[in-house]
């Protein structure tokens, strides 16, 4: 269940204060001002009246037993004393009548009278705060949200076949853990060795991959939106990054649970890393009626790490002969992307639509038997990718390990990419992601991680009832979000 609030700040929250000597010159002032505590009492004695002094006379310091210093400033006029005694009574009268709008400009004209030409001194008004004590606030609309009550459904449409995994690596999906590509020990190969070299970037040919569309500029998205009668569409890209929010506000920012990890790892951190957890930012593109959700890419370059990303999940799903064609200096041209360019899962929930890009499926897996294939680089290259070769000679060799190990790359990856992985398996009814380990030039291994394998990470149970549950809220959440944005500012932004 879940609450929402909205909770009123005023800049001139804090109470104000004048010496209590002041203050006993008007009934008024002493309505309206709370004098100062005991500390100030025996010094307030000492002071003479001040209904005899003369013009400019003072604005002494007193400074009380808390060691707050304090200035107690005279009304030198009586008329002066007038003004600022009307002020004051119109601030009274609108709190009472309950007008915030006057009360507002009731302070913002106090203010203003007292710089007047001629004036030195004012005291100040009562604070909007305490003004607005006296008046019986209005209840708070509260809203509750049940996740029984938010239907995530998927959208039938007919989708081509979608690839599987080649080289014998559908292995992977059915055992737990890290299979090597080649045994540290026999050294003997446990998939075909053509895996393990990587085909440079600069020698593969990224023209023959399928462009891809982002939200705003993939038409078939927004005819499908326009006839659901949903209002927003976005892929699982571009919505991943604010999700990922709503799991930090949802869970209370729950810790990351690490059990898995063994003993002998040097005090793993369970807290996302400053990349993850830093502020997202998204576009919504208005064309007819509908807006589409882009991801801000103002600050993304493309890396090698993207590059091997799609490079690399074409090597997967295809065999030796079909990928050599994709080389540059192939006499064969390299076949066009057409069906496997638009294999994707669409669902809906409120007035979202979600595409989802499919990569790969096994009849065999539960669900849709649909699952992600993610390229994961060493340490050495994520943490300096535009020096990527200096790093490139990093490796794996062991299994577990501070450093060169595949728990290493698994804890990181936990702190890191965890959270976006599982929020797009979700996006996309998948069963899980299929990950291979590599350092640009050479890949290292492989391993399945089903749902209920990222939800122990960062759910603590395998149990995927929470997570779908936390899933659906911030989606609905990110509804009215974008509802209210848009109500805000209507068609403000047009794609081209």
């Amino acid at each position: 269940m879940l609450s929402r609030r909205l909770i009123l700040h005023s800049p001139q929250s804090r109470s104000s204060f004048v010496c209590r000597a002041c203050a006993a010159q008007s009934p008024l002032l002493r309505a309206s001002h709370r004098p100062f505590t005991s500390s100030h009492n025996a010094q307030a004695k000492k002071i003479p009246k001040i209904a005899g002094r003369k013009r400019g006379a003072t604005k002494a310091p007193i400074e009380d037993d808390d060691g707050f210093r304090v200035r107690k400033i005279v009304s030198e006029t009586s008329e002066e004393a007038s003004e600022l005694g009307e002020g004051l009574r119109r601030m009274a009268r609108a709190a009472k009548e309950g007008s915030r709008e006057e009360l507002r400009e009731a302070a913002r004209q106090e203010k203003h009278n007292s710089h007047v030409e001629g004036r030195r001194g004012s005291f100040k008004p009562v604070s909007l705060k305490e003004a607005l004590l006296d008046k019986q606030h209005e209840p708070l609309h509260i809203e509750v949200l049940e996740p029984a009550d938010l239907d995530f459904k998927a959208v039938d449409v007919e989708i081509p076949a979608v690839p599987r995994l080649s080289y014998g690596l559908d292995r992977v999906l059915f055992n737990p853990g890290v299979y090597r590509l080649q045994d540290s020990s026999s050294r003997v190969y446990n998939f075909d060795p053509y895996l393990e070299k990587i085909m440079p970037v600069q020698d593969f040919d990224f023209d023959a991959l399928s462009e891809y569309k982002t939200s705003s500029r993939d038409e078939e998205l927004l005819a499908m939106n326009r006839r659901l009668g949903t209002k927003f569409t976005g892929s699982t890209s571009s919505m991943s990054g604010i999700l990922q929010h709503f799991h930090f506000l949802l869970s209370g920012s729950r810790k990351l649970n690490h059990s898995m990890l063994s003993k002998n790892f040097p005090s793993p951190s369970n807290t996302f890393s400053k990349v993850t957890t830093g502020p997202d930012a998204i576009f919504l593109r208005y064309k007819e009626g509908q807006y589409a959700i882009d991801a801000d890419k103002s600050y993304d370059d493309p890396n090698i790490m993207s590059w091997l990303g799609h490079s690399m999940e074409k090597l997967l799903t295809t065999d030796r002969e079909e990928f050599e064609r994709y080389r540059r200096s192939s006499p064969e041209q390299a076949p066009k992307e057409d069906n496997s360019s638009r294999c994707y899962h669409y669902s809906t929930l409120g007035n979202i639509l979600m595409r989802s890009q499919l990569d790969a499926h096994d009849p065999r897996l539960p669900g849709t038997g649909i699952f992600d294939l993610k390229t994961r680089a060493v340490v050495s290259i994520r943490m300096d990718h535009k020096e990527y070769e200096t790093g490139s000679g990093y490796q794996i060799h062991h299994s577990r390990g501070e450093w060169e190990s595949f728990e290493r790359e698994f804890y990181d990856m936990t702190r890191a990419t965890m959270l976006k992985y599982s929020l797009q398996v979700r996006m996309g009814r998948m069963n899980g992601i299929f990950v291979a380990y590599h350092n640009i030039e050479r890949i290292f291994g492989f391993q399945y991680l089903s749902l209920p394998d990222l939800d122990e990470v960062l759910h603590g149970q395998t149990d995927t009832c929470l997570g779908d549950q936390e899933f659906k809220i911030s989606i609905r959440l990110v509804d009215e979000l974008l509802e209210k944005a848009t109500a805000q500012f209507p068609e403000t932004v047009r794609t081209s």
